[in-house]
Formats: structure tokens, sequence, C-alpha cells
């Protein structure tokens, strides 16, 4: 048994964290090749990644031995506190970017206050309610088949209000809805991903058939409750999220998506906005691949020294009052922890 005090103590595994690393890149890659065959691949699996990476560290951390009090103040510091600074941050650059459109602020702050949130931020509610949700259901279902069941069921009825007349908040429970279920799939099945070892070959032909699969769905993205096929994008899901962990299980040590995985969460909530910036600035537009990559160089680098300035200067936005060099250590600012 664990209590609240060391919860956060025990060593993490590098390989989640350089998944995350890659994952991120992913994100970046989406939005600016998006609409391609390529983005299609990606769409398919990288958001429930994250929500599956999740759900493995809350059974690696053993979640259930603190009290729902303390699991939802963790999640606020962690999670809700940066969304908050994040959004009011782009909302304010929005709004000089766009000329100072009053009503276009105005309709930001409304979107962060009910979770729909701006940019890629949506992805913090999302997050923090699955796994409050998740976290409820498996401490007070004892029963692990029966808390897969309801799970399921949740996870369907996200699915469902895809087919219905859905306002914005109907949108804001249905992804987190969605984003339960992956954060469960993550939790019940850490164990076999801890344990199991595959070959390069085999994990390679699996991230294949992934790709294969993928190119049969159209019109992927969970932010709008876009799913195509769904049984294809559950498939995706989970194929490729499974096989993309495998992979860097079997890497070993990247120090360099390892950095990029711990301030997964800095990147998730500035890229967007830096790459509004770029181009706007520059009127810089992406007509090909080697102008994307350009691109996505581009923003690394300078988030490089975006995450550099807030872990030591801006520590606040992470929601830690801790120094930077703690964070870098313990891995705190990180998009799931």
């Amino acid at each position: 048994m664990m209590n609240g005090e060391n919860y956060n103590k025990k060593q993490r595994l590098n390989y989640l964290d350089i998944t995350k690393g890659f994952a991120i890149i992913l994100v970046i890659l989406g939005h600016i090749f998006n609409g391609s065959r390529f983005e299609r691949w990606i769409s398919s699996f990288h958001m429930p990644l994250f929500f599956i990476i999740s759900g493995c560290l809350l059974k690696y951390n053993d979640c259930r031995n603190i009290s729902l009090k303390e699991f939802i103040g963790k999640r606020i510091n962690g999670l809700i506190i940066p969304y908050i600074y994040f959004s009011i941050l782009n909302a304010i650059l929005i709004f000089i970017i766009n000329g100072f459109v009053i009503d276009d602020l105005l309709m930001n702050i409304l979107y962060v206050g009910i979770g729909q949130s701006i940019y890629a931020l949506w992805f913090l509610p999302a997050l923090f309610i699955s796994e409050i949700i998740f976290f409820i259901l498996s401490r007070y279902i004892k029963n692990s088949y029966k808390s897969a069941i309801v799970t399921l069921i949740i996870l369907s009825c996200g699915f469902l209000i895809n087919y219905t007349n859905y306002n914005v908040i109907m949108l804001v429970v249905a992804r987190a809805f969605i984003a339960t279920g992956f954060v469960a799939f993550g939790y019940y099945l850490f164990n076999f991903i801890k344990n199991i070892k595959l070959s390069y070959k085999s994990v390679v032909m699996l991230i294949v058939l992934n790709i294969v699969i993928s190119q049969f769905n159209v019109n992927i993205d969970l932010w709008s409750l876009q799913f195509g096929n769904i049984g294809i994008y559950v498939m995706c899901s989970i194929l490729g999220s499974i096989s993309t962990i495998l992979f860097f299980k079997n890497l070993g040590e990247n120090k360099l998506l390892y950095y990029w995985g711990k301030n997964s969460l800095i990147i998730m909530a500035t890229h967007q906005i830096l790459m509004q910036i770029i181009c706007t600035i520059f009127n810089y537009k992406v007509s090909g691949f080697l102008s994307g990559i350009f691109l996505t160089i581009l923003v690394i680098l300078i988030e490089y020294l975006i995450i550099e300035f807030i872990n030591n200067k801006m520590t606040f936005l992470l929601g830690k009052k801790r120094s930077s060099e703690d964070l870098s250590n313990k891995g705190y600012n990180m998009l799931i922890r």
C-alpha cells in the first residue's frame, strides 16, 4: 500500500515518456499536414495513445490507494491549472494576432470556461474528467469485470453522442467519455504491455498493419467527434498505441524524445499559437512536404526555448511551485502527470 505522500515518488517507466515525446511530435505534424494520408494515419491513434499512456501510469502508480479528494487535487494542479493559464495566454495572443476583435476574445473565454477550449488544450479537461470517472469506477466497483463493462458503456455513450444533435457541452462530455475508455484500456492492459516481449520485426509489422488499416478510414478527429468507421477507429487506436509503446520499449533510451515527453504539456499548449505567429509574421504557407518539415523543425527548435523559459521562470503555469531543477529531475512537468 502506498500513501498519498509517496504517490508520485515511484520511478517512472522511461519508455512511456519517450513514447509521449514521439506522440507530441505527431501532434505537431498532424496539424501541419492536415488533410493528408500521413495525417490520416497520425489521427488514427495519436490522441488515444496519450489517454492509454495515462491509464498505464494510473496502474503503475497504484492510484486507487489514495483518496478521491487527494486524487482530484493532484489532477487540478497538474491539468486544470495549466489548462486555465495556457488557455488565457492563447486567447490573448489570438486576440492580438486577429486584430483585437473583442467578440473573438469573449467567445474564446466562453469556450475555455466550458471545457471546449482553444486549440489542442481541449485535451486537458478531457483527460481530467476521464481520469476522475475512471478513478471512481475502479475505486468503488471492486469487481474488475463490472468496472470494465461500465467503462465500455461510457465509451459507447461517447460515440453515440456523435449521432445526436449535440451542443458544445455534450461535445466536451463525449470526448471525456471516449477518453475514459482509452484510459481504462491502458490501465487494464498495463501489465501485459510491461511484461510482453516482441521482436522488432513483429512490432514493425504491427505498425505497418496499423498504417494500412488507417487508410481505409476518413475524416478522423477526436476533437470534433469525427471517427469515420468507428470499428476501424477503435482498432487503429488500440493497435497503433500498443505497437508504438512496444516499439519504444524495445528501442531503449532516447534522451531527445524523453525530453519532449517530459515537456509534452508545454508543447501541446503552445505549438499551435506558435505556428500561427510564425505563419502570420513571415506570411509562411505549407505548400508541400519539405515546407511542412521545415515548419516542424522550426517549431520544435523554438519550443525548446519556450520549455526552458517556462521551466526556469514560469513554473506556476504548470501548476507547480517547485524549482526547474526539481521539475527536470523528477519529471513533474509532463502532459500526463
